[in-house]
């Protein structure tokens, strides 16, 4: 029996509304078509770019490409594909349950996006090989590190601060617990004299004063 994902890809805007029309109908939310639309979306951009998917890859480099260039080919082509995702939709349904069905070709699209956006090349990739978790461990590996809010900082170094004081007054000798908490703060007094950014001393004046209000 074929099932939809053991198809390698469709490349015409009918082929397209019809695995759509397949999709919305598959009972496996996590197969049913779902890598075929993504694979066939990453094979419309390679034809877009050199005429033709890459099956398999040559012997030689890989073909450079501007993400530029990759990104217009991916949103030239994901705008043609997802028309035709559209025309699949049942009439007469409701929006939030078409939003639901057509989700999958959004999300195939989004993570195209992000991964050439970091640098991924749409030609390095065969196309039987293409998955959302390659894709996604690519821009896990590539994207920067989140920058910490204020507070959700403030409440991490905070709870190490209660960790530290914990720890020294589970000492059963008061003199030793002390000394470790005086010992904490003065680590903190050493960095601070090797002149941080004028916001992260004002972060150690306040770790310093909760170690030293033992």
């Amino acid at each position: 029996m074929t099932t939809l994902d053991s198809i390698v890809f469709v490349s015409t805007p009918a082929e397209v509304t019809k695995l759509a029309a397949d999709i919305m109908m598959a009972q496996d939310a996590e197969t049913g078509g779902r890598a075929t639309y993504l694979r066939s979306l990453l094979a419309g951009v390679q034809i877009e770019l050199v005429g033709k998917p890459v099956i398999r890859l040559g012997r030689g480099p890989v073909r450079s490409l501007a993400s530029d260039v990759a990104m217009a080919a991916l949103e030239k082509v994901n705008t043609t594909y997802y028309e035709a995702v559209l025309a699949a939709v049942p009439p007469k349904m409701d929006a939030l349950e078409r939003n639901a069905r057509t989700n999958f070709a959004r999300t195939s699209a989004s993570t195209l996006r992000r991964a050439i956006s970091l640098g991924w090349n749409p030609l390095g990739t065969p196309i039987t090989e293409v998955t959302k978790v390659i894709l996604r461990r690519f821009i896990d590996d590539h994207r920067a590190p989140p920058t910490p809010s204020v507070k959700r900082a403030e409440n991490s170094i905070m709870r190490l601060v209660e960790r530290i004081k914990a720890l020294a007054h589970a000492l059963p000798d008061d003199t030793e617990a002390a000394a470790l908490l005086a010992k904490a703060a003065e680590a903190i007094d050493v960095e601070e004299r090797e002149s941080p950014p004028e916001p992260a001393r004002g972060r150690q004046r306040i770790i310093r004063h909760e170690l030293r209000a033992h």
